[in-house]
């Protein structure tokens, strides 16, 4: 079995989608969230589905910490959903290739730090852009650079506000994210692939 971490820090849809989707899954299993923020959605949905949980940064809890919990609990994967954090180097080092993270434009347009969320669609809109999308990618120490597994795409409609895209895209991250984890965590996704909704 194949045991993943997710980490995330608010409401956490990606996340629940995440560690649903694999809920049953003969191969892999979402069995930890780690979480930046004390207060976030995701935190209750996470104890309702009986997960543990990381609280992570915190005071008293080291990245040496952390890494200890995942090597108690055989964590063999990460998948970013929607952390907003930095990931500590020590950690990406420990699991090259085995943590992944999902942005919400098509790399390496609209990537780095600070295009999150909204921010980003803002972008897209302002620069007029006719397509935006999804890319899953694996995490470097580099914001939004490491290798790009699959892209999705959709037409930005004329007159959308990035309110709106925020909503089209959230639809993409939902459909592919989990189904791509799969695939790559189980050997069967190419370099790249691409999406076409």
């Amino acid at each position: 079995m194949i045991r993943l971490a997710v980490w995330a820090s608010g409401q956490g849809s990606n996340a629940e989608i995440l560690w649903r989707y694999f809920e049953l899954h003969p191969k892999i299993r979402v069995v930890h969230v780690v979480c930046s923020h004390p207060k976030a959605a995701v935190l209750e949905k996470a104890q309702r589905s009986g997960l543990d949980i990381s609280l992570y940064p915190h005071p008293e809890k080291t990245t040496e910490n952390l890494l200890k919990i995942f090597q108690e609990k055989d964590i063999q994967g990460h998948l970013l959903a929607g952390y907003l954090k930095p990931v500590p180097e020590a950690i990406i080092c420990c699991y090259r290739h085995r943590i992944l993270n999902i942005h919400p434009s098509l790399l390496p347009k609209y990537g780095g730090r600070g295009m999150y969320g909204l921010h980003v669609h803002r972008a897209v809109v302002q620069g007029r852009e006719a397509w935006s999308g999804i890319s899953i990618h694996c995490v470097t120490e580099q914001y939004d650079q490491g290798p790009v597994l699959f892209q999705a795409q959709i037409p930005v409609p004329q007159g959308a506000t990035p309110e709106d895209l925020s909503l089209l895209i959230k639809d993409l991250e939902h459909r592919y994210y989990a189904p791509v984890a799969e695939a790559y965590f189980c050997g069967e996704l190419p370099h790249v692939a691409t999406g076409h909704p």
